[in-house]
């Protein structure tokens, strides 16, 4: 069980290391062109969307049990239809 514990988080920690060899090679030997900041932008995004989906995996089990749904959802609602 801890053998699994440390190879996934050492797999999934990995992939922090391999985005910033990435983001050296695109900085410093693809010149400036639009798909260069395509490439920077798709990969912030994807990193963005990790650190955003960890968040929710943790917060949201924990804020359904204190927080009734119904209660919030309108305002939710107007949130989302206001952005």
């Amino acid at each position: 069980m801890l053998l699994k514990i440390i190879l996934l988080s050492g797999f999934s920690g990995i992939t922090v290391f391999i985005d910033g060899l990435l983001a050296n090679y695109f900085n410093h030997h693809i010149k400036n062109k639009p798909i260069k900041y395509e490439i920077i932008h798709a990969m912030m995004s994807f990193g963005a969307g990790i650190i955003l989906s960890a968040l929710a995996l943790v917060l949201v089990p924990q804020g359904t049990g204190i927080i009734s749904i119904g209660r919030y959802l309108p305002i939710w609602c107007g949130f989302i239809y206001a952005y």
